[in-house]
Order: C-alpha cells, then sequence, then structure tokens
C-alpha cells in the first residue's frame, strides 16, 4: 500500500513539471535554449537553498561525489535536449514520449539497485509504448505510419534521447541519496548544472546578459519555480516508493496536462489518435501500478 503522502507528493510533482513545461515552451519564443536553462536552474537555487537549511539534514558521504557529478552532466545535457525538442515540436506530442522512462526505469532500477517489475508491470509498460506510436499516426491507428512520423520527427527524436537519459537518470538520483539527504542532493545538482552551464556559455562565446524584459523573464521565472518545488517533491518521493512507480505516476499526469495545456493555452489539436493514445496509457496504469 503506498502512503497518500508519497501519492500527493508526486502529484505535486507530476502537475509541477506540467505547469513548468507550458511555460518553458513560452520562453523559448523569445530566449536562447541555453539561457533559458541558466535562469531556469538558477532559479531553483534560493528555493532548494531554503529547504536544505530548513531540512536540518546536512549529511554527504564522500561517495556521493562521482556519482553526484554523473547525475549533474546527464541532467544538464537532458535538460538542454528537451528544451531544444519542447521548442520544434508540439507540446501535445513531445511530452507523451516521456511515459516511456518507466520502460527504461525500471531496467536501469534493477541493474543499479535491485528494483524489478513482474510481468503485468512490464505487459502495462509495453501498452504504453504502443499507445505512444499510436499518438504519432498522421492517418488512422496504424503503427507502422506512426512509427515512421516518429522517427521522422526531429522532436520526437531529441525527446527519445532526453527519455533514455532520464530513465537512467532516476535510480542514479536514489543512489545519490544514499550517501546524502534529498534536500541536500536537490541543491547540490542545481548549483553544479548553473555553474557549469555559465562556464559552457562563456567559453562557447554565448550571450550571457539576461534580457530584462518583463514578458521575457516571467515564463521563465515561472518555470523555475514550478519546477523547482516538482524537483524536490519529486527527490522526497524517491526516498519513500519505488523509483518506477514515481516516475509512472508523475508521466501520466504530464501526458494528461500536456494535452490540456497544448489544447486550452496553444492552440494545438486534439486528434482521435492522441484521445487513443492516451486511453491506451491510463488503462495500461493499473497494470503497472498494481501488483496482481
Amino acid at each position: 500500500m503506498i502512503p497518500s503522502i508519497t501519492v500527493f507528493l508526486i502529484s505535486i510533482c507530476g502537475l509541477g513539471f506540467s505547469a513548468s513545461d507550458y511555460f518553458r515552451k513560452l520562453a523559448l519564443n523569445n530566449l536562447d535554449a541555453r539561457i533559458l536553462l541558466l535562469i531556469f536552474v538558477s532559479g531553483q537555487i534560493p528555493l532548494l537553498g531554503l529547504w536544505f537549511i530548513l531540512s536540518d539534514n546536512y549529511h554527504i558521504d564522500t561517495f556521493y561525489w562521482p556519482i553526484g557529478i554523473l547525475a549533474g552532466i546527464m541532467g544538464l545535457i537532458a535538460n538542454l535536449l528537451f528544451l531544444k525538442s519542447l521548442k520544434v515540436s508540439e507540446i501535445s506530442k513531445v511530452i507523451p514520449i516521456l511515459g516511456i522512462i518507466p520502460v527504461f526505469s525500471s531496467i536501469s532500477s534493477f541493474i543499479l539497485i535491485g528494483e524489478t517489475l513482474n510481468l503485468n508491470q512490464v505487459l502495462g509498460i509495453t501498452l504504453s509504448c504502443l499507445a505512444l506510436i499510436i499518438i504519432y499516426s498522421p492517418h488512422g491507428m496504424s503503427p507502422f505510419s506512426g512509427f515512421k512520423a516518429f522517427i521522422q520527427d526531429k522532436g520526437a527524436r531529441l525527446m527519445t534521447a532526453v527519455a533514455i537519459i532520464w530513465s537512467i537518470l532516476a535510480p542514479i538520483d536514489k543512489l545519490c541519496m544514499q550517501y546524502s539527504s534529498s534536500a541536500t542532493h536537490g541543491l547540490i545538482q542545481t548549483i553544479f548544472i548553473t555553474f557549469t552551464l555559465f562556464i559552457f556559455i562563456s567559453l562557447n562565446g554565448k550571450q550571457t546578459t539576461i534580457p530584462l524584459n518583463k514578458s521575457f523573464l516571467r515564463p521563465a521565472i515561472l518555470a523555475s519555480v514550478t519546477a523547482g518545488i516538482a524537483y524536490g517533491a519529486q527527490l522526497m518521493a524517491y526516498e519513500m516508493t519505488l523509483v518506477s512507480f514515481v516516475e509512472l505516476y508523475k508521466r501520466i499526469i504530464g501526458i494528461i496536462g500536456a494535452l490540456m495545456v497544448g489544447r486550452l493555452f496553444l492552440s494545438e489539436k486534439i486528434t482521435k489518435q492522441k484521445l487513443f493514445g492516451i486511453f491506451m496509457i491510463i488503462i495500461a496504469l493499473p497494470l503497472i501500478m498494481i501488483d496482481f
């Protein structure tokens, strides 16, 4: 039985990241992806820093550092690819790709920290992957045309890379928290990514001045705040239950949120393929979440 506080934290995580996706999509209309990511990550430092201070748990082991640095590098790469994908594609099409994260998370969790899934859960994840292909089908429900469209879409390819990286990163995050508290890990990751990204931008001659136009900054700041809350909730949830459960529930909320945000705020079309694909994912959810 999953404690209600864990379900609440994962729900906050999913809703927070869903809101952040929308604000990042808006911000990309006026900001370079690197500058947006710098604002996005650095803006989370005060929030996570406050959590760190209030947590009264400053534990960190020397074994943390090699794993933590690896997590930071992977997080930086994945976030840059995520923004590039979000910029060139519909939010209601690329965000559902993150639904395949539980597949890779389960595999990497088994290898790294010994977590496993039963046959019914594997079946549910497979059904979710099939649903994703249907979402991309341009005509009817053909998985073949959907797969072809998926392969040809640049945003889809980029987001698939993001899904693979994040699926590996999830159990690495949990492994990091065996050597530190969740608050310590979250703060270190944001500081590391901010510093590394700033150095990278400077060495490549990119503009490092942050624009002062409120219309540019507002969505970037809101994206940072909502993601900071979501990230903190995610790390706390990791300490309470399986990584695969957190990732699955969070992504389902994100997929539904992307469909609604895309239609209500970005004028994206709701097709039969999108609706049927998301319905399939919802049907698959009990297979993955419940141990029959």
